[in-house]
């Protein structure tokens, strides 16, 4: 049912009509598809803290039978104002 190994795709370059449809293509592989919503989790990395990313990421499928966790701009968190200091 589960493997014990994460699966990670890297969604990477400038093209985002392709990287939307490949997250859409992600999205319906979760089953049932009435869940889908409940069990994807999208992160700014921007603003987003690692914490928050790792209990995403831990957490179980809600009535599924896998989760998803988008980080959008991973790098983001590091050139930010804020971490420079």
């Amino acid at each position: 049912m589960f493997s014990d190994t994460p699966v990670i795709y890297i969604l990477h370059g400038d093209d985002d009509f392709t990287i939307s449809q490949q997250i859409a293509d992600l999205k319906k592989k979760i089953d049932p598809p009435s869940a889908a919503e409940l069990n994807t989790t999208t992160l700014d990395g921007r603003t987003f803290s690692l914490n928050t990313l790792v209990n995403a990421s831990h957490s179980m499928p809600f009535l599924a039978n896998r989760r998803l966790v988008i980080l959008n701009s991973p790098w983001g968190i590091i050139n930010s104002e804020s971490t420079r200091q």
